[in-house]
Protein backbone atom coordinates (compact mmCIF):
# COMPACT_ATOMS: atom_id res chain seq x y z
CA UNK A 1 0.00 0.00 0.00
CA UNK A 2 2.71 2.47 -1.00
CA UNK A 3 1.44 6.05 -0.72
CA UNK A 4 -2.10 4.85 0.03
CA UNK A 5 -4.20 4.33 3.15
CA UNK A 6 -4.58 0.69 4.17
CA UNK A 7 -6.99 1.28 7.08
CA UNK A 8 -9.83 3.78 6.75
CA UNK A 9 -11.85 2.93 9.87
CA UNK A 10 -11.30 2.35 13.61
CA UNK A 11 -8.52 -0.05 14.58
CA UNK A 12 -8.54 -2.13 17.77
CA UNK A 13 -5.48 -4.25 18.55
CA UNK A 14 -5.99 -7.04 21.09
CA UNK A 15 -8.93 -8.10 23.19
CA UNK A 16 -7.71 -7.07 26.65
CA UNK A 17 -8.06 -10.66 27.83
CA UNK A 18 -4.42 -11.01 28.99
CA UNK A 19 -1.13 -9.18 29.45
CA UNK A 20 0.68 -11.40 26.94
CA UNK A 21 1.19 -9.76 23.52
CA UNK A 22 -0.80 -11.82 21.04
CA UNK A 23 -2.15 -9.27 18.54
CA UNK A 24 0.44 -7.26 16.60
CA UNK A 25 -0.02 -4.66 13.87
CA UNK A 26 3.16 -3.75 11.97
CA UNK A 27 3.31 -0.64 9.81
CA UNK A 28 5.35 -1.22 6.64
CA UNK A 29 4.83 2.07 4.76
CA UNK A 30 4.11 5.70 5.63
CA UNK A 31 0.52 6.85 6.24
CA UNK A 32 -1.25 3.49 6.45
CA UNK A 33 -3.98 4.62 8.87
CA UNK A 34 -6.57 7.24 8.00
CA UNK A 35 -5.66 10.50 9.72
CA UNK A 36 -8.98 10.63 11.59
CA UNK A 37 -9.22 6.91 12.49
CA UNK A 38 -9.42 5.91 16.15
CA UNK A 39 -6.75 3.45 17.30
CA UNK A 40 -7.09 1.36 20.48
CA UNK A 41 -4.23 -0.79 21.79
CA UNK A 42 -5.37 -3.15 24.55
CA UNK A 43 -3.29 -5.14 27.03
CA UNK A 44 -2.44 -7.97 24.62
CA UNK A 45 -1.99 -5.63 21.65
CA UNK A 46 1.14 -4.14 20.04
CA UNK A 47 1.43 -1.43 17.39
CA UNK A 48 4.85 -1.36 15.69
CA UNK A 49 5.66 1.61 13.45
CA UNK A 50 9.08 0.49 12.26
CA UNK A 51 10.89 3.42 10.59
CA UNK A 52 7.69 4.97 9.23
CA UNK A 53 5.53 8.08 9.66
CA UNK A 54 1.97 7.58 10.89
CA UNK A 55 -0.77 10.08 11.65
CA UNK A 56 -3.96 8.95 13.40
CA UNK A 57 -7.03 10.23 15.19
CA UNK A 58 -7.58 9.44 18.85
CA UNK A 59 -4.99 6.92 20.07
CA UNK A 60 -5.94 5.07 23.27
CA UNK A 61 -3.47 2.77 25.01
CA UNK A 62 -4.87 0.52 27.74
CA UNK A 63 -1.99 -1.58 29.12
CA UNK A 64 -0.87 -2.16 25.52
CA UNK A 65 2.37 -1.24 23.74
CA UNK A 66 3.31 1.12 20.93
CA UNK A 67 6.81 0.97 19.41
CA UNK A 68 7.86 4.05 17.43
CA UNK A 69 10.97 3.36 15.35
CA UNK A 70 13.36 0.45 15.10
CA UNK A 71 16.25 -0.15 17.46
CA UNK A 72 18.80 1.37 17.63
CA UNK A 73 17.84 4.26 15.34
CA UNK A 74 15.21 5.29 12.83
CA UNK A 75 13.34 8.44 11.85
CA UNK A 76 9.83 7.28 12.72
CA UNK A 77 7.01 9.53 13.89
CA UNK A 78 3.60 8.94 15.44
CA UNK A 79 1.25 11.93 15.24
CA UNK A 80 -1.99 11.27 17.16
CA UNK A 81 -4.70 13.93 17.19
CA UNK A 82 -5.27 13.01 20.87
CA UNK A 83 -3.51 10.57 23.19
CA UNK A 84 -5.01 8.73 26.15
CA UNK A 85 -3.08 6.19 28.24
CA UNK A 86 -4.25 3.95 31.08
CA UNK A 87 -1.11 2.02 31.90
CA UNK A 88 0.71 0.75 28.84
CA UNK A 89 3.96 1.76 27.15
CA UNK A 90 4.91 3.98 24.23
CA UNK A 91 8.53 3.22 23.34
CA UNK A 92 10.33 5.78 21.16
CA UNK A 93 13.58 4.73 19.47
CA UNK A 94 16.51 7.11 19.06
CA UNK A 95 15.91 9.74 16.32
CA UNK A 96 12.18 8.95 16.37
CA UNK A 97 9.40 11.02 17.91
CA UNK A 98 5.94 11.19 19.41
CA UNK A 99 4.47 14.41 17.95
CA UNK A 100 1.77 15.85 20.20
CA UNK A 101 -1.16 17.69 18.63
CA UNK A 102 -3.26 18.22 21.76
CA UNK A 103 -3.42 17.44 25.48
CA UNK A 104 -2.28 14.09 26.85
CA UNK A 105 -4.60 12.25 29.25
CA UNK A 106 -2.96 9.54 31.36
CA UNK A 107 -3.39 7.43 34.49
CA UNK A 108 -1.85 4.30 35.90
CA UNK A 109 -3.75 1.05 35.69
CA UNK A 110 -4.07 -1.77 38.20
CA UNK A 111 -1.08 -3.36 36.44
CA UNK A 112 1.39 -0.55 35.70
CA UNK A 113 2.01 3.16 35.27
CA UNK A 114 1.52 4.79 31.90
CA UNK A 115 5.07 4.89 30.50
CA UNK A 116 6.64 6.80 27.62
CA UNK A 117 10.12 5.32 27.26
CA UNK A 118 13.13 5.23 24.96
CA UNK A 119 15.81 7.56 23.59
CA UNK A 120 13.67 9.49 21.11
CA UNK A 121 11.74 12.71 21.78
CA UNK A 122 8.29 13.92 22.75
CA UNK A 123 7.63 16.99 20.59
CA UNK A 124 5.36 19.83 21.70
CA UNK A 125 4.99 21.24 18.16
CA UNK A 126 4.73 24.94 18.87
CA UNK A 127 1.98 24.94 21.53
CA UNK A 128 2.01 24.50 25.30
CA UNK A 129 0.65 21.02 25.97
CA UNK A 130 -1.45 19.97 28.95
CA UNK A 131 -0.70 16.65 30.64
CA UNK A 132 -3.91 15.69 32.45
CA UNK A 133 -2.80 12.97 34.88
CA UNK A 134 -5.39 11.12 36.92
CA UNK A 135 -4.75 9.65 40.36
CA UNK A 136 -4.55 5.92 39.67
CA UNK A 137 -3.50 2.93 41.80
CA UNK A 138 0.27 3.18 41.19
CA UNK A 139 2.70 5.52 42.98
CA UNK A 140 3.54 7.12 39.61
CA UNK A 141 0.73 7.53 37.10
CA UNK A 142 2.69 8.82 34.08
CA UNK A 143 6.45 8.44 33.62
CA UNK A 144 8.18 10.20 30.73
CA UNK A 145 11.74 9.12 29.98
CA UNK A 146 12.52 10.71 26.57
CA UNK A 147 13.38 14.39 26.28
CA UNK A 148 10.44 16.76 25.84
CA UNK A 149 11.37 19.28 23.16
CA UNK A 150 9.90 22.46 21.69
CA UNK A 151 10.64 24.73 18.76
CA UNK A 152 9.49 28.09 20.14
CA UNK A 153 8.06 29.46 23.37
CA UNK A 154 5.83 26.49 24.14
CA UNK A 155 5.88 24.79 27.56
CA UNK A 156 3.95 22.20 29.51
CA UNK A 157 1.14 22.25 32.06
CA UNK A 158 0.63 19.44 34.56
CA UNK A 159 -2.98 19.10 35.72
CA UNK A 160 -4.97 16.37 37.48
CA UNK A 161 -4.49 14.83 40.92
CA UNK A 162 -2.07 12.12 39.78
CA UNK A 163 1.73 11.95 39.76
CA UNK A 164 3.85 12.59 36.68
CA UNK A 165 7.58 11.87 36.68
CA UNK A 166 10.45 12.88 34.39
CA UNK A 167 13.19 10.24 34.56
CA UNK A 168 16.44 9.12 32.86
CA UNK A 169 19.38 11.37 31.98
CA UNK A 170 17.77 13.03 28.94
CA UNK A 171 17.33 16.78 29.35
CA UNK A 172 14.12 18.56 28.42
CA UNK A 173 14.51 21.37 25.86
CA UNK A 174 11.71 23.92 25.57
CA UNK A 175 11.56 27.67 26.16
CA UNK A 176 8.14 28.09 27.74
CA UNK A 177 6.75 27.90 31.24
CA UNK A 178 6.30 24.69 33.21
CA UNK A 179 3.11 24.99 35.24
CA UNK A 180 1.90 22.59 37.93
CA UNK A 181 -1.81 23.21 38.38
CA UNK A 182 -2.62 20.16 40.49
CA UNK A 183 -1.18 16.87 41.65
CA UNK A 184 2.52 16.08 41.76
CA UNK A 185 5.42 16.48 39.36
CA UNK A 186 8.56 14.49 40.19
CA UNK A 187 11.87 15.54 38.64
CA UNK A 188 14.26 12.59 38.46
CA UNK A 189 16.63 13.09 35.53
CA UNK A 190 20.11 12.30 36.93
CA UNK A 191 22.63 14.91 35.78
CA UNK A 192 20.13 16.41 33.31
CA UNK A 193 17.72 19.36 33.27
CA UNK A 194 14.05 18.64 33.92
CA UNK A 195 12.77 22.24 34.00
CA UNK A 196 14.61 24.25 31.31
CA UNK A 197 12.86 27.59 31.99
CA UNK A 198 10.50 29.11 34.57
CA UNK A 199 8.48 26.92 36.93
CA UNK A 200 5.09 28.00 38.27
CA UNK A 201 3.22 26.16 41.03
CA UNK A 202 -0.33 27.45 41.43
CA UNK A 203 -1.87 28.29 44.77
CA UNK A 204 -5.12 26.42 44.11
CA UNK A 205 -5.87 22.78 44.82
CA UNK A 206 -3.30 20.34 46.15
CA UNK A 207 -0.52 21.15 43.69
CA UNK A 208 2.93 20.15 44.89
CA UNK A 209 6.26 19.35 43.35
CA UNK A 210 8.96 16.93 44.38
CA UNK A 211 12.49 17.61 43.15
CA UNK A 212 14.77 14.58 43.10
CA UNK A 213 18.34 15.19 44.23
CA UNK A 214 19.61 14.18 40.76
CA UNK A 215 17.42 16.61 38.83
CA UNK A 216 18.00 20.17 37.74
CA UNK A 217 16.01 23.36 37.28
CA UNK A 218 18.18 25.36 34.90
CA UNK A 219 16.72 28.86 34.88
CA UNK A 220 13.97 31.04 36.20
CA UNK A 221 12.57 31.40 39.72
CA UNK A 222 9.57 29.53 41.05
CA UNK A 223 6.50 31.69 40.49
Amino acid sequence: HFNSTALSGPLTIGTGASQTPSAIVRIREDDQILDSAQVRILSDGVLELGPYFERAGQVTVTDGKVAIGDVPTSDAQLVPSTLTMTGGTIQIARDSALNLQSAVTAMSSAVEPALISGEGTVRLNGTTRVFMVGNGPQAVDLEIQPAIVGVGLEGIEKSGAGTMRFSTAQANHYNGLTTVVAGRLELARPGAVSIPRDLRITQSGDASTVVDACSSISAGPAM
